[in-house]
């Protein structure tokens, strides 16, 4: 049983350092224009100082405007300090128009 846990603890990092956040076109808006972060930002931001290898990945509706949007995104966490060779644009084929930001995505295969 004391194996088990400590098999599960050691496998939970990976895990619990992961963060999603769906960004809809009007709390982007907020967000761009706020002199703070929103706190499913402020999570993202924190998933991203607790895994400074991970990657993050922006999934994003598929044409020219969901890539502008997408792009927008990336350069606001590059103002913010993380590399751009840390961050993957991913068209996707949403109903609706947002932004998925996965922290840790590659660690869990997405």
């Amino acid at each position: 049983m004391l194996r088990l846990v400590a098999l599960l603890v050691g496998l939970l990092p990976g895990i619990a350092c992961a963060a999603i956040a769906t960004f809809t076109p009007e709390e982007w808006s907020r967000l761009q224009r706020a002199s703070t972060e929103s706190s499913k930002m402020k999570d993202v931001l924190a998933a991203l100082e607790r895994t400074p290898d991970g990657r993050v990945v922006v999934r994003h509706a598929s044409g020219d405007r969901g890539a502008r949007w997408a792009e927008a995104l990336r350069d606001w966490l590059v103002a913010r300090g993380l590399p751009s060779a840390r961050i993957e644009l991913k068209p996707a084929d949403f109903e609706s128009e947002r932004l998925e930001v996965d922290v840790g995505a590659a660690a869990r295969g997405r």
